[in-house]
């Protein structure tokens, strides 16, 4: 008997910063972190992109992949909202015909990751929080069900 393929979660982190997030986020318990792969981080998020669409997920349609990015506050002239929608925009053109749209999650802090730390420390009310810790603790909100929004509505985040 031919045992199904299992779905996976496949974890393309743009800097060593955001691949420790997601290293974080997995480790909470309610994550099967034998479903998630995080790959060696990219240098930049051009280069996940890049890295995602050589997946070439057409022989694995059932995966799914997440690019951990920050958005740089690319256009500081220009509202956050343009500038994240314009780097969404762009990976999804780098990565097109490779990833099946609805597989493809683009996750990120809307400014710089030293920036988001300062952030989630402040939200969290813990100034010792590691990029890890700060994964965890991110990761606990999801799984929180009186909590709606929690840190996920933190201007940091709540474009996502």
């Amino acid at each position: 008997m031919k045992r199904r393929k299992q779905k996976r979660l496949i974890v393309l982190a743009e800097d060593a910063n955001t691949s420790q997030l997601a290293e974080g986020f997995i480790q909470h318990y309610a994550v099967n972190e034998h479903r998630c792969r995080i790959h060696k981080y990219a240098k930049g998020w051009k280069d996940a992109a890049g890295v995602a669409s050589a997946l070439h997920l057409d022989r694995n349609a059932e995966d799914y992949v997440v690019l951990v990015v920050d958005f740089d506050r690319d256009d500081p002239a220009a509202e956050i909202e343009q500038g994240v929608a314009r780097r969404i925009s762009m990976i999804k053109k780098l990565v097109a015909g490779n990833v099946h749209p609805d597989r493809l999650f683009i996750l990120g802090a809307r400014s710089e990751t030293e920036s988001f730390k300062v952030a989630m420390r402040k939200y969290f009310k813990d100034s010792s929080l590691s990029y890890e810790g700060i994964g965890k603790a991110l990761a606990e909100e999801c799984t929180d069900r009186q909590n709606r929004v929690g840190a996920w509505g933190d201007d940091e985040l709540v474009h996502n």
